[in-house]
């Protein structure tokens, strides 16, 4: 919740109306800045094991997510092409020793996942990384609202880019739930503090 409050992505809960009262959960459901800090801001206090297992489940289970470096909420990438918008805003960036995951997140009664927002995104992240000299893959990872993604959205991003992701990864949130549950039930959790 901090972190959506420094970035400014908290937004504001209108309590003037005496006839709506809405819950945190609902909030949460519907404000995907709300659901990005809450789920994410908790990943750095995550052993690295426990984050490579997650990553692996969710990503590629040969790819190694070892050595968390940090991670970045909003990162701002401006865009090569500046057509309406000279900047683009992924949800999240984690960044390891030896690959990046970009993540745009969607909430459960939010809007949908849609790919020209992901050419945008992985297009500013590129863009970013070259001015940085940053050569490590990256992966994307769209989670939520992505019943109208289909494989062709994947393949036609991929095929335009001339720098690609190693894979474009699209998920729903019960996997997403899943996974944590059976890291939990595993034992395998731990603190890295």
């Amino acid at each position: 919740m901090l972190s959506a409050i420094i970035h400014g992505k908290a937004g504001r809960i209108d309590v003037s109306s005496k006839t709506e009262n809405i819950s945190w959960r609902e909030l949460y459901k519907s404000r995907e800045d709300l659901l990005t800090a809450a789920f994410f801001s908790r990943w750095s206090y995550l052993s690295n094991n426990s984050q490579h297992i997650l990553m692996s489940n969710w990503i590629d289970k040969k790819s190694d997510f070892k050595d968390f470096k940090i991670i970045n909420f909003w990162p701002r990438y401006n865009l090569p092409d500046k057509e309406e918008f000279s900047y683009v805003e992924p949800d999240i960036l984690i960044e390891f020793e030896r690959s990046n995951v970009l993540i745009e997140v969607k909430p459960p009664l939010g809007g949908d996942q849609y790919f020209q927002q992901w050419e945008k995104e992985i297009a500013g992240y590129y863009s970013w990384a070259d001015s940085n000299n940053i050569e490590k893959p990256l992966y994307f990872l769209a989670i939520g609202r992505i019943g109208n993604v289909e494989q062709k959205w994947k393949d036609n991003v991929l095929d335009k880019k001339s720098r690609k992701p190693e894979q474009i990864i699209a998920i729903k949130w019960r996997p997403i739930a899943s996974s944590i549950f059976n890291l939990l039930e595993s034992k395998n959790i731990k603190s890295s503090k």
